[in-house]
């Protein structure tokens, strides 16, 4: 899907949001038409073996930041690990001063010798590897099953993620941290009847926050310049 969208957008230069939704719409459609096709129309989700909590030795046994961190699926670990690896990448190498000269001025990133294609092709194809990894983690480290509109719009959270985390790995993980933070606060107030809240606003908690978080414009000042905007060479 990454490789499509990556074609679609750069080669032959669609609007990348339109296509980005588009893809979005196609990928819902078709997971739910192959789930079906390979098990029927079950009334409950198929479960399926999935990856087991992994302690990390001495660390798992740290009050409240041990069980959190070091007590997690293996997916969790890479996670955490791909934050340091992509702040080094972006800001310590060639290859990612390529993406910010091309996310910034891809025309001023070509007349330097940059071949844009191959960076913003590069680019897409390891954000939707990544995104999958999300997926993964959510159907066979979260929940091993899948059913119909079992992401529950997390996609949309991650953008804003990424905006309010400032374009940075590490301000991204923070940003992640604050969102599961209320994702996690409305299971605890449902679980233990806090408050008389109907749970369809407990629920709708984690996108309030959401909203809150790009209309305060708080990475406004981040966004890349050529974020969206689609590269001709020579025109």
């Amino acid at each position: 899907m990454a490789l499509l969208h990556a074609y679609l957008t750069i080669t032959v230069v669609a609007d990348q949001v339109v296509s980005g939704l588009s893809l979005n719409i196609l990928s819902l459609g078709l997971s739910v038409f192959i789930f079906r096709a390979f098990y029927g129309l079950a009334g409950q989700a198929v479960q399926a073996p999935g990856f087991d909590p992994y302690s990390i030795p001495v660390l798992s046994r740290i009050p409240v930041i041990g069980p959190i961190l070091f007590q997690q699926q293996p997916l969790v670990y890479v996670g955490l690990l791909l934050v340091p690896i992509t702040y080094f990448i972006l800001f310590r190498t060639t290859f990612g001063q390529q993406v910010t000269a091309v996310g910034e001025d891809p025309r001023a990133a070509d007349s330097m010798g940059v071949d844009v294609i191959r960076v913003r092709y590069a680019s897409v194809l390891i954000g939707g590897a990544t995104a999958g990894l999300a997926g993964v983690f959510l159907s066979l480290g979260e929940l091993h099953s899948f059913s119909e509109l079992m992401v529950g719009g997390r996609g949309y959270i991650a953008i804003a993620v990424v905006m309010f985390g400032r374009w940075n790995p590490v301000g991204a993980l923070l940003a992640a941290l604050l969102f599961g933070f209320a994702n996690s606060l409305q299971l605890y107030l449902q679980a233990f009847s806090i408050t008389t809240l109907p749970p369809q606003v407990l629920n709708s908690l984690p996108y309030v926050v959401t909203l809150l978080a790009v209309v305060s414009g708080f990475g406004k000042g981040f966004i890349p310049s050529a974020l969206c905007v689609p590269y001709r060479r020579g025109d």
